[in-house]
């Protein structure tokens, strides 16, 4: 252990040099106190000529020193100047200084400069009392200007450091290892809560699409990731603002796609290079939505030219590139029946428990047409029927018949054209399925073969 000796100079009614309010004698004190602390951290003795804000004669801060078996003398002060723009550190000995003592205050000004100053003043000599009469090896530390204001403003913002630094010298000089301040650890995260749904029964790129309307279009979607009627309605919302705000189309903003809408893009239509970019977000937040991969940065470049033309393809309409009033009512016109997401794995319907059921699998299906290959929702039954539903079951599927009989039966009246699906259930809330009881069955309609998979296990089948 060693004994330093921390000399704050002035005091009482000596004020040192003084800028306005400010005082050299508080500067002093408030940097000896703080020295004074962690140097006691580290295992050091320490002894200050003052402490509070009183006056110490020349003479006495030498005998204090004088009287303990001092290590290092270390008197603090400002410097100060007429001339405002003096500044920088500077460290004086004694004339007759030992090479220890000049050792001592090297070291110091090295790692003053280090911590940051204005200018480097040195290592300077002079034959001042409190250096003169102290035994031991004795520095006096100037810290900057006090009439300087960017020393002052660095005295203050660097004050932490500049302690913890000098603190570092002073045991550096005198040969004592430096133990840095404990530390906490961080305590441990929490683990994260249990989802309610699998990863992927949420689909990122659209909930950050859902985010954005919401925060550019205040429509108040829950972010869960699921495509379905609510995103496509705050879509058009998007689409039908941008319109009034960039056309002045002055339309009513409802969410609904309808010829008002689609007439207001005829001769707006966006193509590589366009400018729109809330409206080309809009455009890629529907592509994206619709299972087309491409970043929504609301820039129309080759990327999104190539989705559009894939989109256009698939959709039997004209492949330009140019998205315009087809192209949108082909993406946004046609209510969507179900939340999806583009990479789903479980429908989730009002009349079902809410939980994703995972796997169906079909032994053998009878007549299944080759040609298509995503199921759409069978219109055999009406709305209203389906709600009066006892059963209260997920609706069928069916693959689509041939476009020219979609045009004149609405409802499937011929069920030849109608192939059903599984359903999609909870297998705790179906009983075995009855002809005479079942509101979905036609005679007509071949025998499908379904096993309800229960953690890997055929349960039963229909």
């Amino acid at each position: 252990m060693a004994t330093i000796v921390l000399d704050p100079g002035h005091g009482g009614q000596d004020p040192g040099a003084v800028n306005g309010t400010r005082l050299e004698k508080d500067d002093n004190l408030r940097l000896g106190l703080a020295l004074r602390a962690k140097l006691q951290a580290q295992g050091q003795r320490v002894v200050m000529t003052r402490s509070t804000d009183k006056y110490v004669s020349l003479n006495d801060r030498s005998a204090i020193s004088n009287c303990h078996n001092t290590c290092m003398f270390v008197s603090l002060h400002r410097n100060a100047f007429s001339n405002g723009n003096a500044n920088g550190v500077e460290t004086l000995v004694q004339t007759n200084a030992s090479p220890d003592e000049r050792r001592y205050a090297q070291n110091m000004q090295n790692t003053l400069v280090n911590v940051g100053v204005q200018s480097n003043r040195g290592v300077k000599s002079a034959n001042l009392s409190v250096l003169r009469n102290t035994n031991a090896p004795a520095m006096m530390v100037e810290l900057g200007f006090i009439s300087n204001a960017h020393d002052n403003y660095l005295y203050d913002h660097q004050f932490d450091t500049y302690a913890e630094e000098i603190t570092r010298s002073i045991l550096k000089s005198l040969g004592l290892r430096y133990r840095p301040p404990y530390c906490p650890p961080c305590p441990k995260p929490y683990p994260p809560c249990p989802t309610p749904y699998p990863p992927c029964g949420c689909d990122p790129a659209i909930a950050d699409v859902q985010r954005t309307l919401n925060r550019r279009y205040n429509t108040g979607l829950v972010i869960d990731g699921k495509y379905g009627s609510k995103t496509q309605c705050a879509l058009v919302i998007g689409l039908q603002t941008e319109l009034n705000c960039t056309y002045n189309a002055g339309l009513v903003v409802d969410g609904v796609f309808g010829p008002c809408t689609q007439k207001a893009l005829e001769g707006r239509s966006l193509q590589q290079g366009s400018n729109c970019h809330n409206m080309v977000y809009i455009l890629q937040a529907a592509l994206c939505a619709s299972g087309y991969p491409l970043k929504t940065d609301g820039t129309f470049g080759s990327v999104t030219d190539a989705n559009v033309r894939t989109f256009q393809r698939s959709h039997g309409l004209v492949v330009d590139g140019l998205a315009g009033p087809n192209t949108f009512n082909a993406l946004l016109g046609t209510p969507i029946a179900c939340e999806t997401t583009s990479r789903a794995c479980e429908i989730i319907h009002p009349h079902c428990p809410k939980e994703p059921i995972y796997c169906c699998s079909i032994e053998h299906h009878h007549h299944r047409p080759h040609h298509h290959e995503e199921p759409v929702y069978c219109h055999s039954e009406s709305i209203e029927h389906h709600h009066h539903s006892h059963h209260h079951e997920c609706p069928e599927y069916c693959y689509p018949e041939p476009l020219e009989h979609h045009h004149h039966s609405r409802h499937h009246e011929d069920p030849e054209h109608c192939y059903p699906r599984p359903v999609y259930e909870h297998y705790s809330h179906r009983s075995r399925r009855s002809h005479s009881h079942d509101s979905h069955y036609h005679p007509r309609r071949e025998t499908i073969d379904v096993d309800i998979m229960v953690n890997g296990n055929s349960a039963y089948r229909y």
